[in-house]
């Protein structure tokens, strides 16, 4: 029992250590995962070294960048950069000697993916020394040397890898002055990570330190190696391990969104391109101080409350309620694979559901309980939960998620060497693998943070924006955390002015007439020019004013007077039109009844308009249903009508309607849509105004589509 009690002990302490998302738990929250791991997995997670002489495969990690590299051999997307600045009297020797001893004590560093029997396996090289490149910048100007080590370094990390012939490890060193170097370690992803970054550079520090007192490096060796590690993992999952963590995928996963709506501003293209860039953001040490207390006060970590809120923040952008966000866990559950440079990082995938407007607190909280089931069941790797899950491939994005979120400590060192400062050196590789990627580190008062976009969705403006309105949030989140989702306001004052003001600014001085104003001025002006033509035959405006005028007496006659309703039913042609405008110089509206429709819609439509009469021609009356309404044939009725007014009968306000259209039903029983003579007035002003001025107009559209009124009236 007390070696029970002691081995979970020093692994609360070794996890609490690495896992800096942890470290705020609650205390039984973070006893209940150590003691699964204590009791569950610690035994599992005794790596021996594989059988000697057995071909190493790579892990399931590996297995994917592989594949990718198949695919585009060309990409620069997986090449991780190492740029540090080493400012102090510098041992170029040693520095030297130190990398080569990294390269002898990590197989990794060495390793190149042959294709064998149609399967990839790891091939480690024979240890085999290199001398350090050296490039001296000293006799540059001293305005032009830091353009050039910044140019130098993106060519750098421009360089494409051969898997196959390797090396995949590759350090050049700049000097830049007499005590000031750039040190720029290249390396493929397929064989590091993050923490393997780090590791490097504090192993390459501690072999330097007993390399310039003329010592031996005091590393112990290493237990195991990463194909050790690749070996034992495929052993490790079988059948029944990938299946009891499948069953937590696949519940968590059910029918979560295939994709984001994400504000981007131009389409998807079909083969992402990979170019990125990225956006530095600093959240202020007063703020970064509330967010610690207020993590404090939740019982949880700060990588929760900074998930919690990007993933509202997202909420608010796409306009769903389910969203999915990937984040990189290390992979390391086992001591031996603590000290081991390689590719060990997992990516969880955390699904919260933001249904029901929930307050800000009570989201927090679901995402700490997500992030905690989802780390107990990281042992199954993203690869195999893809080739499970089957989602809709496209070269276009990536599987199950878009967005990943990555929150690490900040490292108190990168190097530790006698005399030398060191420091990374700022570097934008230019390529992004995913259509958002948020990056947080943790500093001692406030958090940097680098929002990496792909270009060839997002503009620099946008993502601009997504940046404030985060940081709104953050301070929404801290003063009021009881504040239900819906009523967190994104936008600062400039914003909201923008919209208010600028953009809602759109009072216009239109003329407050009814349209057949304009109609008439027009025909007074032109009455002889032509003004509608259909084959051979042609009125003029003061020909087609005349017989709409005349119509119009007509119709009131038979009772037609301001707002009534006067059914259409006729083919495209002269009647066609001079019956609307008819139909509109007697004050009344029209509703055009397209001679294709059912009887039964058109019965409908008589009815529920309580059309006073029908305005078709003989050949068409006949496909009418039976109607209270006046049906008068057009055709025949020109010559009776030749004796009426051809003054206008009526004067027509703005306020009077012009047509009712129906809608085609879709939802229903079909819906009549009215207009006013003011607003069609506006319309046409508009469309005068705004687009050029054509000689002719074709009239294509149906009557019972609206675009018709601005075909023949524009």
């Amino acid at each position: 029992m007390s070696e029970t009690n002691d081995l979970l002990a020093r692994r609360r302490s070794e996890l609490a250590a690495r896992r800096g998302a942890l470290s705020a738990l609650k205390q039984q929250e973070l006893d209940r995962l150590l003691k699964r791991t204590v009791a569950e997995e610690a035994p599992a997670r005794v790596i021996p070294p594989r059988p000697a002489g057995e071909p190493a495969p790579l892990s399931f990690a590996q297995e994917r960048l592989w594949f990718l590299y198949q695919l585009e051999p060309e990409s620069t997307a997986y090449n991780v950069c190492l740029p540090l600045r080493m400012t102090g009297r510098l041992n170029v020797a040693a520095l030297s000697q130190s990398l080569n001893e990294a390269v002898r004590r990590h197989e990794s560093l060495r390793t190149t993916f042959l294709e064998v029997d149609g399967k990839p396996v790891q091939h480690v090289s024979p240890v085999r020394s290199f001398d350090l490149p050296l490039v001296d910048l000293t006799k540059l100007s001293d305005s032009t040397r830091q353009d050039v080590v910044r140019r130098l370094v993106r060519e750098y990390n421009a360089r494409r890898f051969d898997l196959a012939e390797g090396p995949l490890f590759q350090a050049t060193l700049f000097r830049v002055g007499n005590e000031e170097h750039v040190l720029l370690v290249l390396l493929h992803h397929i064989v590091v990570d993050e923490w393997s970054k780090q590791l490097l550079a504090r192993e390459v520090g501690q072999i330097q330190q007993s390399f310039d007192r003329g010592e031996a490096s005091s590393l112990p060796e290493l237990p195991i190696q990463y194909a050790d590690f690749a070996h034992w993992h495929r052993q490790y999952l079988r059948e029944e391990v990938i299946e009891r963590e499948l069953s937590y995928w696949r519940t968590q996963l059910e029918d979560s969104p295939a994709m984001l709506n994400l504000p981007v501003d131009r389409p998807r293209p079909p083969v992402m391109t990979y170019a990125g860039d990225a956006l530095p953001i600093v959240v202020p040490q007063a703020l970064t101080a509330k967010l610690r207390e207020l993590t404090r006060v939740e019982g949880t970590s700060l990588f929760t409350t900074l998930l919690a809120s990007f993933q509202m923040l997202l909420a608010q952008y796409t306009g769903q309620n389910d969203i999915v966000v990937a984040t990189p866990v290390a992979g390391r559950r086992s001591l031996e694979t603590e000290a081991l440079i390689g590719f060990f990082v997992n990516t969880l995938l955390i699904r919260t559901r933001l249904s029901g407007n929930p307050p800000l607190r009570e989201v927090i909280k679901s995402v700490r309980e997500t992030v905690l089931e989802a780390q107990t069941h990281d042992d199954l790797p993203f690869e195999k939960l893809v080739e499970e899950l089957h989602p809709e491939r496209s070269l276009s994005h990536g599987p199950l998620f878009e967005v990943m979120f990555v929150y690490s400590s900040k490292p108190d060192k990168m190097m530790d060497v006698q005399d030398i400062s060191t420091s990374t050196l700022e570097m934008l590789s230019g390529t992004e693998k995913f259509g958002l990627t948020f990056e947080i580190t943790e500093g001692f008062d406030e958090l940097n943070c680098l929002l990496s976009y792909r270009t060839d969705l997002f503009d620099r403006s946008t993502i601009e924006r997504i940046a404030r309105h985060w940081q709104h949030l953050l301070e929404t989140m801290v003063a009021d955390p009881d504040r239900l989702l819906s009523n967190v306001e994104l936008l600062d004052r400039d914003e909201r002015a923008q919209i208010l003001t600028a953009w809602n600014d759109t009072a216009v001085s239109w003329p407050d007439v009814s349209f057949l104003t304009l109609f008439d001025k027009q025909v007074d002006l032109t009455p002889d020019m032509p003004a509608v033509q259909f084959g051979e035959q042609l009125l003029s405006y003061g020909e087609l004013n005349a017989r709409a005028n005349q119509l119009a007496h007509h119709l009131r006659s038979l009772g037609a007077g301001l707002d009534t309703r006067i059914a259409i039913c006729l083919e495209p042609g002269l009647e066609m039109v001079t019956a609307v405008l008819g139909v509109l110089k007697a004050g009344a509206a029209y509703v055009p009844l397209d001679p294709s429709y059912p009887a039964e819609r058109l019965s409908f439509m008589l009815s529920n308009a309580r059309c006073l009469a029908v305005l078709t021609n003989e050949a068409l009356a006949a496909g009418l249903p039976e109607t209270e309404a006046t049906v008068l044939h057009v055709d025949n009725a020109r010559q009776s009508m030749a004796s009426e007014s051809a003054a206008p009968p009526v004067r027509v306000e703005p306020e009077n309607l012009a047509y009712v259209i129906y809608t085609s039903g879709s939802t229903g029983l079909p819906k009549g849509v009215a207009m006013t003579h003011g607003a069609l007035s506006n319309l046409i002003a508009w469309q005068r105004r705004e687009l050029p001025q054509a000689a002719r107009t074709l009239q294509f559209a149906s009557l019972s589509f609206d675009v018709s009124f601005q075909d023949i009236f524009a």
